[in-house]
């Protein structure tokens, strides 16, 4: 019975892993609500998201870049594939109060890659 149900576990994982590999390319997944949207010059952050979750992985920054303790927002630039789609989305979720999952890479901080709006 355990081998069965450790080879069940395996199996799971395996195909979890071969099936949905997307789920692991992040470098960073947070959930929480919107507190705040910043909109800046292209190239300088354009659009910047806090969320209310205390300092994920250090997607916090300073004047200086990633700094841990500096609050958590991440970032797009108005280049991005789906920009306005993703400001749409990120705007009535702030509105309606709804919480959004980002699926961040860390590059010159956490650049949103992919957003989740659950009711």
């Amino acid at each position: 019975m355990l081998l069965k149900s450790s080879l069940m576990v395996i199996v799971f994982v395996f195909s979890t892993l071969i099936v949905n590999p997307i789920a692991f390319s992040w470098d960073e997944v947070s959930v929480g609500k919107i507190t705040g949207l910043d909109v800046a010059p292209s190239g300088n952050y354009g659009l910047r998201v806090y969320l209310d979750v205390p300092n994920a992985s250090n997607c916090g920054f300073d004047r200086n870049g990633p700094q841990a303790g500096a609050g958590t927002w991440f970032y797009m630039e108005e280049s991005d594939s789906n920009y306005k789609s993703y400001l749409a989305l990120l705007t009535l979720a702030f509105a309606a109060q709804k919480s959004v999952a980002l699926h961040a890479t860390k590059d010159k901080g956490c650049h949103i890659g992919y957003i989740g709006v659950r009711r």
